[in-house]
């Protein structure tokens, strides 16, 4: 699976608090922190992500929860296929309009046209 590289900063941006600012920098690079007393790790944190206030008593979050949201996010990507497929097939608004126009008025030609190329784009690209 190939992991977009936007899908890094929207992963980010879900598990930073709303409202936290960030700006992150060229390809995902991570840096493990240890305990200074156990000499253990504590956590891998992105290196090339700063909070946009430096002040800020938010922590990053760190890389085990920011690969599980970015999974999420590239399966979501995934499974909504069939939308990005039809969108360009379906019929556009101006058709819509003027089927919409033309049922006031008593005919339902058109809409039932409209209706059928949607229902072909639909089996065309069936729901995942």
């Amino acid at each position: 699976m190939f992991i977009k590289p936007h899908f890094y900063a929207e992963a980010i941006a879900n598990l930073l608090p709303e409202g936290t600012g960030f700006a992150m920098g060229g390809p995902m690079e991570w840096r493990t922190e240890f305990d200074n007393a156990s000499g253990k790790m504590i956590q891998t944190i992105p290196t090339n992500v700063q909070l946009i206030d430096p002040n800020s008593t938010v922590k990053l979050p760190h890389r085990a929860e920011i690969e599980a949201e970015v999974i999420r996010l590239e399966k979501e990507w995934e499974d909504k296929e069939y939308q990005r497929l039809r969108k360009p097939e379906y019929p556009s608004l101006e058709v819509l309009a003027d089927a919409l126009y033309h049922q006031a008025n008593g005919d339902n030609s058109k809409m039932e046209a409209y209706l059928a190329a949607v229902e072909a784009v639909k089996a065309k690209y069936p729901k995942g």
